[in-house]
């Protein structure tokens, strides 16, 4: 297995860790995509399993939702939010309206299949969401969902490519600083921040980094001698 496939194979693991405690016994994940709040500045996942969807907002205060696919009521989907679909499911007096980015040609495809799973697990809805803030539609998974990356703006590409030199020389040399003294994790830790503002992977890899740093404090923590009297 080379370097990139180990790296794929742990990222996937860790994204999967984050629903494996609201998982019960038996039950698979299907398909996961990135996903956040529709309205609010959360991260994180939304998760098809053989009998729910799930949702897990990372964050100092991380919480996950969930509806077994028999209580959904009404569900569809919105594509007038910021280049991006949201999706609308509500169940009862619960209900979640999602977003889910799509950055790239790559990203959008991934958020297309997910779209068709979810149409085929869900069971066929008897109204629209009621979003006051979204026009949403329904769709099934034999109809074609449009998923378009979002569009860059001549700026916004200019930002990338500094954003993407900044960042992967602060990674570079905090890699190479790791076998040193010095602090290389901590540019490590820059480096990845930085370029996580633009891709999906690095944000993903600010976490797993962010968490081995605060280990390695408590560890270091509980081997300091404790003060003479």
């Amino acid at each position: 297995m080379g370097p990139i496939s180990w790296l794929a194979e742990r990222r996937q693991q860790r994204i999967l860790a984050y629903v494996d405690g609201h998982l019960e016994e038996g039950e698979d994940v299907l398909y996961w995509v990135r996903a956040r709040p529709a309205e609010g500045r959360a991260e994180g996942f939304a998760y098809l399993t053989n009998s729910r969807w799930v949702v897990f907002w990372q964050g100092s205060r991380p919480e996950a939702g969930s509806v077994r696919w028999d209580e959904i009521q009404a569900w569809g989907l919105a594509e007038e939010h910021s280049g991006s679909p949201v999706l609308g499911i509500e169940a009862g007096e619960r209900s979640f309206y999602v977003e889910l980015p799509a950055a790239s040609h790559e990203v959008a495809g991934k958020v297309r299949d997910f779209l068709r799973c979810f149409a085929e697990l869900a069971p066929r809805p008897g109204r629209r969401p009621r979003g006051r803030s979204h026009n949403f539609r329904l769709f099934d998974a034999t109809g074609l969902v449009e998923v378009t990356p979002q569009r860059k703006s001549l700026a916004r590409r200019t930002r990338m490519v500094i954003v993407t030199v900044a960042g992967a020389g602060l990674l570079g040399v905090g890699v190479v600083l790791l076998f040193l003294p010095g602090p290389g994790f901590l540019l490590v830790i820059g480096g990845l921040a930085l370029l996580s503002t633009e891709f999906d992977w690095a944000k993903d890899g600010l976490s797993w980094a962010q968490d081995k740093y605060r280990s390695s404090r408590r560890r270091l923590g509980h081997r300091r001698p404790a003060d003479p009297e």
